[in-house]
């Protein structure tokens, strides 16, 4: 939800459809390099499910949305969409509020990566985030 207006130019760009894709690596924003971390992390049958992003470049089918904003609009998505935007090269602020939403289906899985946020409390795999309400708190239940 941004607190200032934001172009197209640097808005968020999302792939429509990529939510279906199955699990990518995340990158990092910045960089756009793929997180590093111990491989050793995965049962070997979970690693075997996450693929390296493709380059949507050279995919001409897939459908990029992009929106200008202004303060108070907001783009709610699923977590595995592809998403990132251009880094912000005018003299415009942008700042924006970012949340995560999941149900009561969700649980923590340790990743060999740097989480985001990269914080958990004392969640372990299988706990569900609201076992760490100071964190994650509940805001429907």
């Amino acid at each position: 939800m941004p607190v200032d207006p934001v172009s197209k130019e640097t808005t968020l760009r999302l792939v429509k459809g990529s939510h279906k894709w199955g699990l990518f690596y995340p990158k990092k924003f910045a960089t756009a390099a793929t997180y590093t971390g111990q491989s050793d992390v995965f049962q070997d049958a979970e690693a075997l499910d996450y693929k390296e992003i493709p380059d949507i470049s050279h995919l001409p089918s897939c459908a990029i949305l992009e929106w200008q904003l202004e303060p108070g609009d907001c783009i709610v998505f699923h977590m595995k969409t592809i998403h990132g935007a251009y880094g912000n090269s005018t003299e415009e602020r942008r700042r924006v509020l970012s949340t995560r939403w999941f149900g009561d289906d969700v649980t923590f899985s340790k990743k060999p990566w740097e989480h985001s946020p990269p914080f958990f409390g004392n969640l372990v795999t299988g706990n569900h985030p609201s076992l760490a309400k100071d964190l994650f708190p509940v805001v429907i239940s």
